[in-house]
């Protein structure tokens, strides 16, 4: 990438004087080849680890959040491509869902895999009967600790009374782009009479510029066929739930009685067709000045549904503030409880903040006496795996330069071809992907961007014999700039000569 600022160097809308930005530090490209059982280190910000969860939230895991997941995933995946077979812009704009959703349910069905076919569950319930047994043979220990496991439960198991709520409150106010706009304009409303520093995260004034950005810029994502049948398909699942725990934008479509599938696709259709949030200016023009009192007025149907969402989102805004707050009581009792078990230091779970973690290149056994995978991929490999259909389907200007084999210095010496991706035994999460991945001299060897399959439980147990990290090489980067894209300037600045016509 090369992005742009303003003349001082500050970060700048379009204009055509923008110039180039010049870092004061850039990660150097490697001097020598990266082998076999060289050492990696990668930096970044993994969002969410589970390694410190109790063997009953394993347990609701394996139960229920992992198979609610899966279920949600394969019902709105062939939605989107019915919607999609339909409406060719409906299709495009689709694609982030589809892709988004595929990465989250291949994710998923491994880390149950993983927890349930793997032993990682077994191995987290071991683990806990062992400090719950260490806790239990000293009368101090017990008296410090000896409730937490119990509180924790109770904790959870409050929760678990909302969560089918709670999932059908995701999928309506996520999945529909212009119920989702009309919710934000509502908080806004809500916040905006509040002092700057009392408002809710992401609604103070330092964040209304990007708020802005992205009501101009969601006409490039939406699609009224797609959002339609998007917010029909989540109102008639959480219509499905026990009356008590529907939210109450069901009422407002459904009504009280029963429920009327073709009814409320109507009602759904109808909303779509009479709102003006179709509008970009309409909707800034909202989110900048509407009081809560001006939309309590409004007759637009997305912004009386988005005034029905918000009492059910406000509420369980709340239910997570005290649960939060509870946990913020046992945690740390917990956790010091953990810490004396082990007689070491813990390391916190993945929060979005940054991360170091170092390890080795190596292959590795997906299983007890099964062949070992080698650590580098080729474009060899690529070759073989070519079908003319997704997912290895790759553009024709590629498939022509591996053909032509003109590998130039990116070629590695001891695989006798060009290397694509390497594998290492990094501690990785999600929020990785794009992590640069650093030789022992702090020089950019490649990217990280995926696990492998039969390690998608390490967020809950790391497994050092099988947790492997995915990287792109940046030997295959730095070729198809080259080769294929003919990226010379790019190149050029990097520090690389270009060498393949």
């Amino acid at each position: 990438y090369r992005a742009y600022v303003g003349k001082d160097g500050q970060p700048a809308d379009y204009a055509e004087d923008n110039v180039p930005y010049h870092p004061k530090h850039v990660l150097k490209l490697p001097t020598e080849p990266l082998e076999k059982g060289d050492f990696v280190m990668v930096t970044g910000f993994p969002a969410n680890t589970n390694r410190l969860a109790t063997a009953f939230e394993v347990q609701e895991a394996v139960e229920w959040y992992y198979p609610k997941r899966v279920a949600l995933c394969e019902h709105y995946l062939p939605v989107l491509a019915a919607v999609g077979k339909q409406d060719p812009d409906a299709a495009l704009k689709a694609t982030p869902w589809v892709r988004g959703l595929g990465n989250v349910l291949t994710y998923t069905k491994g880390a149950l895999e993983g927890l349930t076919q793997g032993g990682t569950a077994e191995l987290k319930r071991k683990d806990e009967a062992a400090l719950r047994a260490f806790i239990d043979a000293d009368a101090e220990r017990k008296e410090k600790w000896g409730d937490v496991f119990e509180r924790i439960q109770e904790l959870e198991q409050e929760r678990e009374k909302t969560r089918e709520t709670d999932v059908a409150l995701f999928e309506l106010s996520r999945l529909s782009t212009l119920l989702g706009a009309a919710e934000e304009i509502v908080h806004m409303a809500e916040e905006r009479p509040k002092p700057d520093a009392e408002r809710d995260p992401g609604f103070q004034e330092r964040d209304f510029k990007q708020k802005k950005q992205a009501m101009e810029s969601l006409d490039k994502r939406y699609s009224k066929p797609l959002d339609q049948r998007l917010l029909y398909e989540a109102l008639l699942r959480a219509a499905k739930l026990p009356k008590a725990q529907q939210p109450k934008l069901v009422a407002h479509f459904v009504g009280n009685g029963k429920l009327d599938e073709a009814k409320l696709r109507q009602k759904v259709d109808a909303a779509f067709e009479k709102t003006r949030l179709g509008d970009a200016r309409q909707r800034v023009t909202l989110l900048e000045k509407a009081s809560l009192a001006q939309l309590g007025r409004d007759r637009d149907p997305l912004i009386r549904a988005a005034l029905v969402l918000r009492q059910d989102l406000e509420a369980k805004e709340q239910r997570t503030y005290a649960h939060d707050g509870a946990w913020a009581l046992i945690g740390p009792k917990y956790f010091a409880a953990l810490k004396a078990f082990k007689d070491a230091p813990i390391a916190p779970d993945a929060n979005r903040t940054l991360r170091i973690t170092y390890g080795t290149v190596r292959g590795y056994s997906p299983k007890p006496g099964a062949p070992v995978y080698e650590p580098f991929t080729t474009v060899d490999q690529v070759k073989a795996k070519i079908t003319g259909k997704e997912p290895f389907d790759p553009p024709p200007r590629l498939a022509k330069a591996i053909d032509a084999g003109k590998f130039g210095p990116y070629a590695s010496k001891s695989l006798g071809t060009l290397p694509v991706d390497f594998l290492a035994d990094l501690d990785i999460s999600g929020g990785n992907s794009g992590s640069p991945t650093l030789n022992a001299k702090g020089e950019l060897v490649g990217l990280a961007f995926d696990g492998n399959y039969e390690a998608m439980a390490s967020d809950w147990l790391f497994m050092p014999a099988i947790t492997r990290s995915i990287h792109v090489d940046i030997r295959y980067v730095l070729w198809l700039m080259d080769a294929v894209d003919h990226a010379d300037e790019l190149l050029k600045e990097m520090g690389v000569t270009p060498s393949i016509d």
